[in-house]
């Protein structure tokens, strides 16, 4: 993805909640994966994985859901959503 739908993802998903900044190296080391958006709102964790298209390997959900559980229980959050965005269908699904 580019800078610019980089920041359009930010900008749409603002209205969740408060931005939380997730370091890949940190949560690669304990069992997660990289994320591309994330914020809480509340309770309510939400990871938001950023892709041109609407494919995503299961290895790769099986870590964005492990980087969830490991930002909850850091952030005391109750619970995390995993979300696909396509840009360029500008559709989400849930993971």
């Amino acid at each position: 993805m580019t800078e610019c739908s980089d920041h359009l993802v930010s900008i749409r998903f603002a209205k969740l909640g408060v931005p939380v900044l997730c370091q890949a190296t940190g949560l690669r080391s304990l069992g997660g994966g990289q994320v591309d958006y994330c914020c809480i709102d509340k309770e309510q964790l939400f990871i938001i994985e950023a892709k041109m298209g609407n494919h995503v390997t299961r290895n790769q959900i099986t870590r964005l859901k492990a980087s969830g559980m490991i930002l909850s229980d850091l952030l005391g959050a109750s619970s995390a959503k995993v979300l696909l965005y396509s840009v360029k269908l500008g559709d989400v699904y849930a993971l």
